[in-house]
């Protein structure tokens, strides 16, 4: 009896596996970030507006596609905008960091075929690769234009903006809500917004989370 029940279980997991179905999802869109400071050095902090693209893979874990899990490479702009002081240093000035990340995310979708919608969650490991700071110092009076990249170090000189004590890994939390829609048999349009929210610090020397909520467009193309 014993025999029976696991190849009975066995052939409904091949079963499951045989309608499984494996789409390529590119994406590009728009994202919208800051970073959450512990301490108030950062002043008149402001929303920054940057790029993000990458391609998913989706794998159903049902037949009807209403569970799914998808791995992802993705490349996020994020960053912030602030103004501060620091001892005789006055500073304005917008970084925008570049990550490439890696979400896995588990999807649940509702409806049919045609027109559907969806939400996921999951967690994401980033790498932050670079960035660039522009705006301006005034140190006495006198003021100095900056457009540079930001040089990462783990003792960055409070008087200069180009350099930050960043953690270049980060984990985040991740959760989203979209919507598809049927465009032909092999391509299926979607709209979503998901938000990011850090989990490692940004600055290693005081709690700093990146916030970001990315809002994207792309394709479900099934293999």
């Amino acid at each position: 009896m014993n025999k029976i029940y696991l190849l009975y279980i066995l052939f409904m997991l091949l079963c499951t596996k045989a309608e499984a179905q494996i789409s390529l999802v590119p994406r590009v869109g728009l994202t919208f970030s800051t970073v959450a400071f512990e301490n108030n050095i950062w002043e008149d902090r402001k929303i920054v507006t940057g790029f993000t693209a990458g391609v998913g893979v989706n794998y159903s874990l049902t037949g009807d596609n209403f569970l799914s899990i998808q791995p992802e490479i993705i490349y996020t702009q994020k960053g912030f905008a602030a103004k501060g002081s620091f001892l005789t240093v006055d500073y304005d000035g917008t970084y925008r960091l570049n990550y490439l990340e890696l979400p896995l995310l588990l999807k649940l979708s509702f409806g049919n075929e045609t027109i559907h919608a969806y939400v996921n969650a999951g967690p994401s490991v980033g790498y932050l690769l670079n960035g660039r700071v522009r705006g301006s110092s005034n140190l006495l009076g006198t003021t100095a234009s900056i457009d540079e990249p930001i040089e990462f170090t783990e003792t960055p000189n409070t008087l200069d903006i180009t350099e930050l004590d960043a953690n270049r890994i980060e984990v985040s939390a991740n959760a989203g809500i979209g919507i598809g829609y049927l465009i032909s048999e092999k391509a299926t349009l979607f709209l979503d917004i998901r938000y990011s929210l850090g989990v490692t610090d940004f600055d290693q020397t005081q709690a700093s989370k990146n916030r970001v909520i990315a809002l994207s467009a792309g394709l479900q193309i099934p293999f």
